[in-house]
This record gives C-alpha cells, structure tokens and sequence, in this order.
C-alpha cells in the first residue's frame, strides 16, 4: 500500500490502494472495500437520483427534474402532498422526522466532488429534487 506524503503545504497527493482491502466510503454513506472502482459505486448509486426508481409516482419524479419556476415548484409541491396523502406507504420515510433525517443525510453525503452528474447550484429544480430524494432515501 502506498501511503500518502506531503511533499509541500498546498500539493494534493492521492495513496493508491495496491491490496485492495482500504474502505472506501460511497457517496450514500456505504463502506465498499476490496477493489472497486469507487466511482463506478458512486455513479450506480447516483443514477437513482436521475432515475425514477421503481414504483416511484412518475408525475412527482418528472416535476421534480423540470421545476424552473416558483409555479413549477408549486405545482411539485402540490403533487408530492398528494402523493404523501394517497401513497404514504410507499414512501421510505413517512415521518415528518425521519423525512428530513433522511434529507439532511443525503445532502451531508453529497459534495461537489463525489457528485458531479448534479448540478448543486442553487435551483427550483435541485431543491424539489432534495425533496422528493427525502422519500425515498434511506
């Protein structure tokens, strides 16, 4: 295993995992170890935020990805409380408590390095996106 030196105060040098046994942490908080591609983990993890997962209420998982507007954020809004009131038990997290665990948890995991398939720039559409993720993600 090559560990990682300092050779100067602002030099960033990466240790390269040789035997395959370092944790690595993905952006969902999972540990993988052994030798993976981390990134590959990542993207896989990531393609669940793009796409809608199974059973998901398409409607609420389509005006999520194109709110560009306060009305389009509205008209989110508005059909995630009518999904929470006619699909509650599909939801992963139901309670108001564990909603916004699960919305703190996934912003806490997500940085601008390990997640660059999503824009974080501040949006209509990246704030009804972390909403809607909130249900889902556990």
């Amino acid at each position: 295993m090559v560990k990682p030196i300092s050779v100067a105060e602002n030099d960033v040098i990466r240790s390269t995992d040789l035997d395959g046994l370092e944790k690595q942490i993905a952006v969902d908080g999972s540990v993988a170890t052994g030798p993976v591609n981390i990134d590959a983990v990542n993207a896989s993890i990531l393609s669940n935020f793009t796409k809608p997962p199974a059973g998901c209420n398409m409607e609420v998982f389509e005006l999520a990805q194109q709110a560009t507007s306060k009305e389009d954020f509205l008209k989110f809004l508005q059909a995630l409380i009518d999904d929470f009131a006619n699909n509650r038990e599909r939801w992963e997290n139901p309670e108001l408590g564990r909603y916004l665990d699960a919305m703190k948890a996934f912003m806490s995991s997500s940085t601008d390095r390990s997640i660059n398939k999503i824009d974080f720039t501040p949006s209509w559409s990246l704030f009804a996106r972390i909403m809607y993720t909130a249900t889902i993600y556990e």
